[in-house]
């Protein structure tokens, strides 16, 4: 990290900030915004205690059970968007310092800078793309700027303004603050204590995972996320079976990609072909046609049980590029074998090879994933069966 500092910055007023967390400080604070990795670090070095508060050994220790429980993030600094992954306090030797793994759902923009910085500075802080910059405005009293990677940085009065370029990868910025009427807690510190490790799953979960929608809503998703997750290998395996009986995938050996979207007669007006590649298009009857032909029997035409669509598409869709197919279903919320779209959008995807970085699977490894399994396996009735029997002869 490149050292930048602050010339004019001196004289300034103590900060009184023990609040929180059993009255806890530190004398200088990193952070670091990761965008393409949906990551922050905060660390805080020489962690410090209040002298006005007595029983510093049980506050210590209160201190201690919240990092153990990747709860201090949220006492601390309350973010809207970012989480805890993971959190410890250890002894440096000279100093205790607590460090914060911090994972956020969303996209890098202007309000998950202005969440992490102004609630890790706690205080207003203004975030503006102005000329080709990302630029933070806030109030300066009662810190020092350390360091940081921004192109320049200035004060005026008691306004700091730092700048990075707009396009950037990184964020970082360490600042201090002044601790008069505090003390050490390194002695009741040993060695490094941190809470529990998340697995590469759970952290692929918390960076995928959208705000849950309204109640009612969300439960009407939840369920047809499993009829779309029940169709999604009913057709992987229509599929794969036609490629046995006929040695092809359907409309495989056309001379450029062929994409169709699944629909019935009430999603019609809502489905819109968006393929910005060049391609040929099939209807949904012509899709059936032919897999009913390779098959040699009539098959159920399943559809996505949602009629008007409220955030994601209402049709599945079946590709096939060259000697490679892709059948895929868009659901409302993350699952470990799906990939995110968009906030409350996502997709599962078969395929006739898997790639689990790009989350496409075969019929065969997605049948034995037990997460699949999990959210799959629950039979529905009633409502979902009147729209199936409502649809299942719909292309004759």
């Amino acid at each position: 990290m490149r050292r930048n500092f602050f010339v004019t910055l001196l004289g300034f007023v103590a900060l009184n900030c023990f609040a929180d967390i059993k009255n806890f400080e530190a004398k200088e604070i990193y952070i670091g915004y990761y965008f393409s990795d949906n990551y922050a670090n905060v660390i805080e070095y020489d962690v410090l205690h209040d002298k006005k508060t007595p029983q510093i050994k049980e506050n210590v220790d209160s201190l201690i059970e919240e990092i153990k429980n990747a709860g201090y993030a949220e006492k601390r600094y309350s973010y809207e968007y970012f989480k805890s992954a993971e959190e410890s306090i250890s002894n440096e030797g000279k100093y205790a310092k607590i460090n914060l793994d911090l994972i956020t759902y969303q996209t890098a923009n202007l309000e998950t800078i202005t969440d992490l910085f102004s609630k890790t500075l706690r205080r207003k802080v203004l975030v503006k793309i102005e000329d080709g910059k990302l630029n933070l405005y806030f109030d300066g009293s009662g810190i020092q700027i350390r360091s940081n990677n921004t192109e320049a940085a200035y004060q005026k009065d008691n306004q700091i303004i730092l700048s990075w370029p707009a396009r950037l990868s990184k964020m970082e910025l360490v600042f201090g603050i002044e601790n008069d009427n505090s003390e050490s807690i390194l002695q009741f510190v040993n060695g490094k204590i941190s809470s529990p490790e998340k697995s590469a799953e759970e952290i692929d979960c918390m960076k995928n995972a959208s705000p849950a929608l309204d109640k009612l809503e969300q439960q009407y998703q939840d369920d047809c996320d499993i009829v779309r997750l029940q169709h999604l290998l009913y057709y992987g395996k229509l599929i794969e079976e036609y490629k046995e009986k006929t040695g092809k995938y359907p409309f495989q050996g056309e001379k450029q990609q062929v994409y169709s979207l699944i629909f019935n007669k009430n999603q019609k007006k809502y489905c819109k072909d968006t393929n910005p590649n060049k391609h040929k298009q099939i209807s949904p009857k012509k899709f059936f046609a032919e897999l009913e032909k390779g098959l040699g029997r009539k098959v159920e035409q399943l559809f996505d049980p949602q009629y008007v669509p409220s955030g994601r598409p209402v049709f599945y869709i079946y590709m096939i590029d060259g000697n490679q197919y892709f059948f895929a279903v868009h659901l409302s919320k993350y699952y470990s074998f799906s990939k995110k779209v968009d906030s409350n959008y996502y997709k599962a995807e078969l395929s006739n090879v898997s790639d689990s970085e790009y989350k496409f699977y075969t019929v065969k490894d997605l049948e034995n994933d037990k997460n699949y399994q999990n959210a799959a396996s629950r039979q529905m009735g009633g409502y979902f069966d009147l729209r199936k029997n409502e649809h299942i002869r719909e292309y004759e």
